[in-house]
């Protein structure tokens, strides 16, 4: 019976493992390199941005450039 359940869980323990070690490497192909520095989304996708500055009409002038970071992950 001991040896029944060490083989199961043995088993059960080289499963995750395979499936962990592939799983991850399998999707990181169909994914755009984060080296790379650019990503085209398609047209039509939301993408939540914040200010990554205080904006107020005090200290900007019309043309300032405006920085905007990600609020959400894509």
């Amino acid at each position: 019976m001991k040896r029944k359940l060490s083989a199961l869980v043995l088993t059960f323990l080289l499963f995750v493992m395979v499936t962990w070690t592939t799983v991850p490497n399998a999707y990181a192909a169909d994914e755009p390199s984060a080296a790379a520095g650019k990503v085209t989304l398609k047209e039509g996708t939301e993408v939540k941005l914040k200010f990554s500055d205080d904006l107020t009409s005090k200290t900007a002038s019309e043309g300032d450039p405006v920085n905007l970071t990600l609020d959400e992950d894509i």
